[in-house]
């Protein structure tokens, strides 16, 4: 994935975007999110990079709440949602804040989206206080008959719905995510230390909550 291609693909559903989460969840998107932030438990400042329309912010219970995509579109559609929000067109790679600023950070259907893990994560542990966690919401890589059927069985209304070069970019994610004991192996190389891992949906989702380490 690249951040151009993510851009424009995001931008061009974000009308669509919750509709299309809730169905293709169904209907757990929000209660997945809301188990997120309990698992992050006590934090003050909150930094949701890849926020999309806001979701997870409202629902933050944070002090600072501060929402971060590289689609305007999206952050637009947030800002009329959470209008206590504070909402920034940045790259998670070259974050826009200066050290130990935050002591959560929610990626919620976003970490797999990122072209460059190692570097995010880095920025992430620059970013965090010394007690701050990274806490993950994502899809770990389905079994290989499971995309086939996806692709068989979507392929008409994904198209009609997105167009075709959408409806392969939402594939291809799908297809290439991680599986949890990847992302957790990355995240151990980069400095966080898991603290709490769940799985939901048959263990199709993960939530993986992190302690930025020393």
């Amino acid at each position: 994935m690249n951040n151009e291609l993510n851009e424009r693909v995001f931008s061009s559903i974000s009308g669509i975007y919750d509709l299309f989460l809730s169905l293709a969840t169904l209907g757990q998107i929000s209660r997945w999110q809301e188990e997120l932030l309990k698992c992050a438990e006590a934090y003050k400042n909150h930094l949701d990079i890849g926020t999309g329309t806001g979701e997870v912010l409202i629902k933050s219970k944070g002090g600072l709440k501060v929402g971060l995509d590289i689609s305007l579109e999206m952050l637009k559609r947030a800002k009329r949602k959470e209008s206590s929000g504070n909402f920034i067109l940045a790259d998670a790679l070259k974050l826009p804040f200066k050290d130990g600023s935050f002591n959560l950070i929610t990626l919620s259907l976003t970490y797999r989206h990122l072209p460059k893990r190692e570097e995010f994560l880095k920025e992430a542990k620059r970013v965090l206080d010394v007690s701050g966690k990274l806490c993950l919401l994502d899809i770990a890589r389905p079994p290989r008959v499971l995309v086939v059927l996806i692709k068989a069985l979507g392929f008409l209304p994904g198209v009609l719905i997105f167009g075709i070069e959408k409806w392969r970019f939402l594939i291809s994610s799908i297809e290439h995510s991680q599986s949890l004991d990847e992302v957790l192996k990355e995240l151990k190389s980069a400095g966080f230390e898991p603290t709490l891992v769940k799985t939901k949906l048959f263990s199709l989702i993960f939530i993986a909550c992190s302690r930025r380490s020393l």
